[in-house]
């Protein structure tokens, strides 16, 4: 994907998520993670390599 491109979807899905709670998020895998809304909606995220999260 271009640059433009990625941004773009960036801006789509932050306005699918935006106004949204999370309820919980679950780590099942290294390169996993599932974040559960209160409203049903899951945010699925994938890598092949492990994920390093970071909150701040």
């Amino acid at each position: 994907m271009t640059e433009l491109e990625l941004e773009e979807q960036a801006k789509q899905l932050t306005g699918l998520l935006k106004g949204n709670a999370v309820h919980e998020c679950i780590r099942n895998e290294d390169g996993e993670i599932l974040v559960k809304f209160t409203n049903g909606m899951r945010l699925f995220i994938n890598a092949e390599t492990p994920l390093d999260l970071s909150v701040t």
